[in-house]
């Protein structure tokens, strides 16, 4: 190693930076999202009078959790973490961070072009972070008109939209997922059951929750043949028939209130027939008495007829008094 190296990477580990201003250059995170455990690059520009890189008698990077110094002049204080990407011609280099970690994050960073620095932390934040997680599962099954689900994601940032479907209908979107934060991380969980729908049977459910940028996928085995279902019900508390089912329960409801009336008007009918026989049968046993009574000129029964007596008028009414 040559006596030029050797007194770089001095110049690193010292950090010297003397009287910087805050002036024509800036940085900011260009890999997005930014990955745990890939690579993330952190850019710095130069503005007036800074016009390209190589303006700069120093480029410099410098910070992490003990704010030393990480690059100069394109040497790396650590080969295996950090790495300087630039073009001379450009207005702007980067700093490459290996392996990303959480030792990477919440912490300040420094770029400086000779004199001029720009200093700020990296802050995480959903919009721009992702950490896949260690371990995923879920268990997905079926049974007669039931779909039972119960998921677990270990060690995710940030919280994953998950949604479930069955086929192509949507079941549930973006469920409420139980969870548990521990330091920047998350452990999720998920525990649910729906009520099949006829347009379910035959049918592959799958719950999918989405990341910044990847999608996790839970498949379960097809549901039941339409011949098993006992209930045409949807999922969870909100219960809704399905159109086809309207449409027959309406048809019958129909039906029944036709069968009804019918009754009811031949009931009407049956009962108007039986009066007026009734009072036909009785103008007839009246006519009857009046004629047997003069006949026999009963003392004990007074015979009414208005306004003629009944033999002479049978089209009038007749009243009977019988004392």
């Amino acid at each position: 190693m040559d006596i030029e190296s050797i007194a770089v990477r001095v110049l690193i580990l010292l950090n010297i930076q003397i009287d910087y201003t805050h002036s024509s250059v800036s940085w900011n995170m260009t890999t997005y999202p930014a990955m745990f455990g890939q690579d993330v690059m952190l850019t710095c520009y130069t503005f007036h009078p800074l016009e390209n890189s190589k303006d700069c008698p120093v480029r410099q990077w410098s910070g992490g959790t003990d704010g030393r110094g990480l690059m100069y002049n394109g040497f790396s204080s650590n080969e295996e973490k950090y790495e300087e990407k630039a073009n001379l011609l450009s207005s702007q280099f980067s700093l490459i961070i290996r392996n990303f970690s959480i030792t990477d994050i919440n912490v300040n960073y420094t770029c400086s072009c000779g004199f001029y620095a720009s200093t700020h932390k990296l802050q995480i934040d959903e919009k721009r972070f992702q950490y896949s997680p260690d371990t995923a599962n879920a268990s997905i099954t079926s049974h007669n008109d039931t779909l039972k689900i119960k998921m677990q994601i270990k060690k995710v940032y940030p919280l994953p939209n998950c949604t479930v479907y069955i086929g192509n209908r949507v079941v549930a979107n973006k469920v409420r997922l139980n969870y548990r934060k521990s330091g920047l991380f998350y452990s999720v969980g998920f525990v649910a059951e729906y009520k099949l729908r006829i347009e379910d049977c035959n049918k592959q459910p799958r719950m999918q929750c989405k990341l910044k940028k990847e999608q996790i996928t839970f498949e379960g085995n097809i549901t039941p043949s339409c011949s098993d279902y006992t209930t045409e019900t949807s999922c969870n508390e909100n219960t809704s028939l399905t159109e086809e089912n309207v449409n027959t329960r309406s048809s019958s409801e129909h039906g029944i209130a036709v069968i009804i009336v019918a009754c009811i008007c031949t009931l009407l009918v049956a009962l108007v027939v039986l009066c007026v026989l009734a009072r036909k049968h009785t103008k007839i046993i009246i006519r009857k008495m009046c004629q047997m009574s003069k006949e026999t000129g009963n003392s004990n029964t007074t015979i009414e007829c208005i306004p003629k007596p009944c033999t002479e008028n049978e089209n009038h009414e007749t009243h009977v008094l019988l004392t």
